[in-house]
């Protein structure tokens, strides 16, 4: 009897540590290409100075990470959820998290019938209504209208809300605050709203950043950004499209893509043309070959065009890691690139 209970209660030591963890799931994607760029010729905006053109092969990583996610029943419909991603350079150093790798997911939550809310570093509601359904590519400038057009990712400090789905309709919001002593604003807004039902998607949102986050100067004009997008899937097409527009106040500038794929077999045949406010053009085609549902091989090549009579403008970007505005591009490069890669989820 004594042997009995002594075993059953070795048996529960052993056992509570996986069940604490039953909810929890361990992922991960290594993503990486051998790349190889094509500068034709660059011009510093500030300076006016041509630089040369070249071009070189790299080992390139393409956003590999490990993360975990999961959740806790709470009971009445209320669960708490978590997420921590890290990202991994996979091409040189193997290290997890760094300035180089970083940026990705941080945050803790609750879900149940009212919605979901969330704490820390996220996903901004603005990215899956305006930018994700071309955000395709797996090497090559993806999302090239949206991205060089101050497109935003994953954002820190952020507190988020999504409602629960109606038919498909989503509406999700977000703040950002990251303030000091003697401020007391809020540093960044956003609402977006999604439709997601089969094989149309339709978003549309707007970003706000206050206008002293924005300059510096307490008097300075909010930075504005607002966009949408849609995809239609029929068969094995589906085609996409997203536009954007960026505010400073001073200026705006627009930007947008289109996209369409072929599915044939094991294969994905893509294509994408994009342009920005009438400064750079350029578009992409890949081919993607799914060894299975978690392993796939890519080839893809892009090519894009600097007017080099024209200036881009000085809107300020949104840094993808940090999160912060940052003066846009200040050399213009006519390049080109090929792209040969590998990727497997786990």
């Amino acid at each position: 009897m004594k042997k009995t209970a002594i075993a059953l209660a070795l048996a529960g030591m052993a056992t509570a540590p996986l069940a604490a963890l039953a909810d929890t799931t361990v992922y991960g994607s290594a993503r990486v290409s051998e790349t190889w760029t094509d500068i034709d010729s660059s011009r510093n905006l500030t300076t006016g100075e041509r630089i040369s053109g070249e071009d070189f092969w790299d080992t390139v990583n393409e956003s590999s990470r490990l993360g975990f996610r999961g959740s806790e029943d709470l009971g009445n419909g209320l669960a708490a959820i978590y997420h921590y991603e890290f990202g991994v350079d996979a091409s040189d150093t193997a290290d997890i998290g760094g300035a180089a790798v970083g940026g990705r997911l941080a945050y803790v939550g609750l879900k149940g019938g009212f919605g979901q809310v969330s704490l820390g570093r996220q996903w901004n509601p603005y990215y899956f209504a305006v930018g994700g359904e071309v955000d395709v590519f797996n090497g090559v400038n993806s999302g090239e209208g949206y991205f060089l057009n101050g497109g935003v990712t994953r954002s820190g400090n952020m507190l988020v809300y999504y409602t629960p789905s109606f038919g498909g309709f989503t509406v999700g919001g977000a703040v950002e605050t990251d303030g000091a002593a003697g401020e007391d604003n809020v540093d960044r807004w956003q609402v977006a709203g999604t439709f997601d039902n089969g094989p149309l998607f339709l978003g549309a949102a707007w970003r706000q950043t206050d206008g002293e986050t924005a300059t510096g100067d307490p008097d300075g004009d909010d930075f504005d950004q607002y966009g949408v997008s849609g995809r239609y899937t029929i068969g094995p097409f589906q085609v996409a499209g997203s536009w954007q527009e960026t505010d400073d106040g001073d200026d705006k500038q627009w930007g947008y893509d289109l996209y369409g794929h072929f599915d044939f077999g094991p294969n994905r045949l893509k294509l994408s043309w994009f342009e920005v406010d009438d400064v750079v053009e350029g578009w992409i085609v890949g081919l993607q070959h799914n060894l299975s549902k978690r392993s796939r091989l890519w080839v893809e090549y892009g090519d894009r065009d600097f007017d080099q009579n024209t200036q881009f403008r000085t809107i300020s970007v949104t840094d993808p890691v940090t999160g912060e505005l940052v003066p846009n591009i200040l050399e213009v490069a006519d390049d080109a690139a090929l792209s040969i890669g590998m990727r497997h989820d786990f």
